[in-house]
């Protein structure tokens, strides 16, 4: 009898730690957002102006316009060079190239200035060495793991260094009492 209890109790909590840990695991994006503001001469943010971007590659083309705030966003586009274009009735057309990288958030931000729209005032530039995106430097690779502070280099420890993590474990006592733990960190 006690026999069964111990397995009946030790299948349930194998059951409940596999289940709580077999979450799904998101794959590593691969797309970038270009995002910014449209002003005109005086700073002032100009809404409704369309802004497509086409890629420098594939000429792949995708559009949105500004809010009431002047901003824009054009997301899940692929890795790549886009030539971004900024257009509104009254204004010269504003073009720049800029590097979508994967995960990253790319300003792009224009000023127009008044003119006919078949006028275009292209912008040369690059993009700036610090990237402001908050996907960037989120890669753990084994030298950082190697780095990581810790007494012994056991891995419950690193696992509850990082936040929001849960370890399960099943401790069995010399009595055949099994017992679930967990433990947040």
């Amino acid at each position: 009898m006690r026999r069964q209890l111990f397995f009946g109790c030790a299948s349930a909590v194998v059951l409940f730690a596999g289940l709580g840990l077999s979450h799904p695991v998101f794959a590593q994006q691969t797309t970038g957002d270009i995002t910014g503001t449209v002003t005109d001469g005086t700073g002032a943010v100009l809404p409704n102006v369309n802004v497509t971007a086409v890629s420098v590659g594939t000429n792949a083309s995708r559009s949105g316009v500004t809010n009431d705030t002047g901003a824009f966003r054009i997301p899940a586009l692929a890795i790549g060079s886009y030539k971004v274009t900024a257009s509104a009735e009254g204004f010269k057309s504003a073009v720049q190239t800029v590097d979508v990288l994967s995960g990253g958030v790319i300003q792009a931000s224009f000023k127009l200035t008044i003119g006919q729209r078949n006028e275009t005032v292209e912008v040369e530039g690059t993009a700036p060495l610090v990237e402001l995106s908050p996907n960037n430097n989120n890669y753990v690779d084994s030298e950082k793991i190697a780095n990581v502070p810790l007494n012994g280099r056991d891995f419950n420890q690193f696992a509850e260094a990082t936040k929001s993590s849960i370890i399960f474990g099943l401790s069995i006592s010399p009595n055949n009492a099994a017992a679930f733990s967990s433990s947040l960190g």
